[in-house]
């Protein structure tokens, strides 16, 4: 069964997954080295392996990491040294679910001789997916983030310049862990699924965060081809938190059915400096803010100079206890500072108020700028409809009552 993720506009139709029961996994790696740069391909699905008897998920990341050969006997078996100038590839099975392989995935950031580019992937970006199920392990015991950086442990922790998570499944096998927790470097996730559609394997603290590990690390997060399904956050973001400096672009992804508690049910940006947050062709339903406020979004940046991109945006049934039931715009925003273009904001709720249920009625008409097109109803109450058109822009933004 091919697994296709498409969070286009118009779109709603949640994946189906085939999940494989797997025998006993066989401890074979095969590694090639091209251009400077080293694919590992693991078909070990716990780990660690035996000296000399082959090369873990665990051990192929130490050596993509150190760019020195791991758990080799006499020059044999193991985990050949990863590359500090090229890109290093770890290479998982199309089906086999990878899971307690013993400690936390550190992706540790670059030195000069240290580190490199870094993509773990399924072998196939067509058919069922590897399902990489993450276990609280901790935080690393030494070259991870500094204390308190990250709020919880996670299944990865990612520092590297560039690290790439593609075609897989990523799930959690219990409730006291986030699945990545970024603090410097760039992340691209790519046609990943984290969460499980089906409700159990889900991420309890959170599926991504992303905060500076000492406050001045600007950091990119790429999304693209994802989705984020059933996540929980006890804070901000149930599905992505975001912090600090910071580059994010979201493109073609479904966040549905994700919650918090402490705002933004799907993604919270809670940015700082001239941030930038791009979100185009993406579909948020069902995601939820309990005892606060955004519940499909959180834009909400500590800084006047953060600019947010929402473009063929389809928001649709998410909700929050407080304000901003499908998107919640924080008190410094500046005014025009976020565009909606050719977007979908509809049928969204809010306990507090019917009016509130689209966008929090404080300081959401300063900061928008509503453009080509876009849809946003139950907007006929105050004070939205004390403005006309209740929301200002390029003119072309429909506000209907259905």
């Amino acid at each position: 069964m091919d697994s296709k993720r498409d969070g286009s506009r118009g779109n709603g139709n949640v994946s189906k997954k085939l999940w494989l029961a797997l025998g006993p996994a066989v401890a074979v790696v095969a590694y090639t080295s091209v251009a400077e740069a080293t694919t590992y391909t693991v078909t070990l699905t716990g780990g660690p392996a035996a000296l000399g008897k082959g090369c873990s998920l665990t051990q192929a990341l130490q050596a993509a990491n150190t760019n020195q050969s791991v758990n080799n006997l006499n020059g044999k078996g193991g985990c050949a040294a990863g590359s500090r100038s090229g890109t290093d590839t770890i290479v998982l099975t199309n089906g086999a679910l990878y899971s307690l392989y013993g400690s936390p995935l550190n992706v540790r950031a670059n030195t000069s001789t240290i580190g490199g580019k870094l993509i773990i992937r399924s072998n196939s970006s067509t058919g069922t997916p590897a399902i990489l199920r993450g276990h609280d392990y901790g935080y690393p015991s030494s070259n991870g983030p500094n204390e308190g950086t990250c709020p919880y442990p996670a299944a990865i922790f990612s520092a590297g310049t560039d690290f790439t998570l593609k075609d897989v499944d990523f799930q959690a096998d219990g409730p006291t862990f986030t699945g990545i927790c970024q603090y410097s470097g760039t992340i691209t996730l790519d046609n990943v699924e984290v969460g499980d559609p089906g409700d159990v394997w889900v991420f309890a603290r959170g599926g991504l965060f992303s905060v500076p590990n000492t406050g001045t690390e600007w950091r990119t997060v790429n999304i693209l081809n994802s989705e984020f399904a059933f996540n929980f956050s006890p804070l901000t973001g149930g599905g992505v938190a975001l912090y600090g400096g910071l580059t994010t672009n979201i493109t073609n992804s479904y966040f549905y059915y994700n919650e918090t508690n402490e705002d933004g049910g799907g993604v919270s940006w809670r940015a700082e400096g001239n941030s930038v947050l791009n979100v185009t062709d993406t579909w948020f339903e069902g995601n939820f803010a309990h005892f606060s406020n955004g519940g499909g979004l959180n834009i909400n940046p500590l800084s006047t100079t953060a600019t947010a991109n929402l473009t063929r945006v389809n928001m649709q049934v998410n909700g929050a206890e407080y304000t901003g039931g499908g998107i919640f715009i924080g008190n410094l925003v500046s005014a025009n500072s976020v565009d909606i273009i050719d977007s979908d904001i509809l049928n969204n709720s809010s306990w507090l108020s019917n009016a509130e249920g689209q966008f929090n009625t404080d300081f959401a008409y300063d900061a928008i700028e509503c453009k080509q097109f876009t849809w946003v109803n139950n907007m006929n109450m105050a004070p939205w409809n004390q403005r006309s058109p209740p929301l200002k822009g390029d003119g072309t933004c429909q506000f209907q009552q259905f």
